[in-house]
């Protein structure tokens, strides 16, 4: 068989100080198996540094920031050998992976070059201990507050594992099949906001002379926030001068859920602790809204004792079956005003529309079918039974 090497090559010949000639043209076919000296090499080509012969090639190490193997347009990317039995390739200098004896290492993110999913397949036997995929952390985690893994949709997380195995999700979980829990069922509510808003005073308006207080909350579409803690107070001396409120900096949730705020405020000689909506504003993003509403004019629901049921739902192919919260709890196919807006508290709902029309009903207790299905607002009621 004709030895392709043979065929090709021929040893060099010197050509003076200046270095070889074309190593193609002089190579002689029998010294198939000779060795080049580094400094031939270097002397050649500029780049090479290591050993050449029949068998292997033999290069420096490199480093992370120079690699072995590169590019003559790009010598900071490419492949090196990372420490003893571990090679490592880097971009612009910097180490992006690295093949260890434990198996490969990535630094920073794995993207498809395509719009398609990314797969991840691994490999077990079939069997009841079998493992598809395993993701672990390189070093212990022990650091409260640590996550396993983040999953996240354009950068905003959307569920983790934390260190000790607890599970968070940013949403519904929905399941074809039975959900174990080992340990605790957490609920977390979208926060009540902060109250940024600050003021200024226009021309004449309706907002009635006296001091008004004024406060906000998120709404989602499983309900709202509740009121925040701290308000901003406005007085009007003299509303035929000024008696329109500009107000600015109203609060933006960085929750996704939220798709709006509501402005509440209280009403001259009524309690302090009792606020009156004012206006929704049905986006996340607006910040200013000018008040001039006459305390007459505004609504008549004192929502001071709303409570955040952004969370702890309990829904069923689209129907709500129960709310666990701190002031009401409800546990039943549209129970404890499952139709309306809740400002009451202390109520207590267990069976199929108990109080699904409740809206300022206060300490009720209902139990039963149907049971207290018509109250709106009463209080301290007790039924027990069917249709009571």
């Amino acid at each position: 068989m004709k030895d392709p090497f043979r065929a090709t090559y021929r040893a060099p010949t010197k050509q003076g100080a200046a270095g070889y000639d074309n190593p193609r043209e002089n190579i002689d076919p029998h010294l198939k198996t000779q060795a080049f000296s580094t400094s031939e090499m270097v002397a050649k080509t500029g780049v090479f540094a290591g050993n050449l012969n029949s068998n292997r090639i033999l290069v420096g190490d490199g480093t992370e920031a120079a690699p072995s193997f590169a590019f003559t347009s790009d010598t900071n990317t490419g492949m090196y050998l990372n420490t003893a039995d571990q090679i490592g390739w880097s971009l612009d200098g910097v180490q992006k992976a690295k093949l260890t004896a434990s198996g490969m290492q990535l630094v920073g993110d794995v993207l498809p070059t395509t719009a398609k999913p990314m797969t991840i397949r691994g490999l077990d036997t079939n069997s009841a201990t079998a493992v598809g995929v395993v993701l672990n952390a390189s070093t212990a985690l022990t650091t409260a507050g640590a996550k396993l893994t983040s999953f996240q949709n354009n950068e905003i997380e959307k569920a983790y594992i934390d260190y000790l195995g607890g599970a968070y999700f940013d949403g519904e979980v929905e399941t074809g099949n039975t959900i174990s829990i080992n340990g605790q069922l957490k609920f977390k509510s979208v926060s009540t906001p902060v109250n940024t808003m600050a003021y200024t005073l226009g021309g004449p308006g309706n907002v009635d002379d006296g001091v008004h207080r004024y406060k906000v909350m998120f709404t989602t579409a499983d309900g709202d926030t509740g009121l925040s803690t701290d308000y901003l107070v406005v007085t009007i001396t003299d509303k035929t001068t000024n008696g329109q409120v500009l107000l600015t900096g109203i609060p933006i949730s960085t929750n996704e859920k939220v798709t709006g705020r509501r402005i509440f405020r209280g009403k001259i000689g009524v309690s302090t602790s009792s606020y009156y909506l004012v206006y929704t504003i049905n986006d996340n993003t607006t910040t200013t809204y000018t008040d001039n509403a006459a305390d007459a004019s505004i609504g008549t629901v004192d929502y001071r004792n709303i409570e955040n049921v952004t969370a702890a739902n309990i829904w069923r192919d689209g129907g709500k079956y129960g709310q666990i919260a701190a002031n009401n709890f409800g546990l039943g196919y549209y129970c404890l005003g499952s139709s309306s807006t809740m400002t009451g508290w202390y109520n207590f709902a267990l069976g199929r529309n108990v109080m699904r029309y409740c809206t300022t009903g206060t300490a009720n207790t209902g139990i039963g079918q149907f049971a207290l299905n018509t109250l709106a607002s009463g209080s301290y009621n007790i039924a027990v039974g069917t249709e009571v």
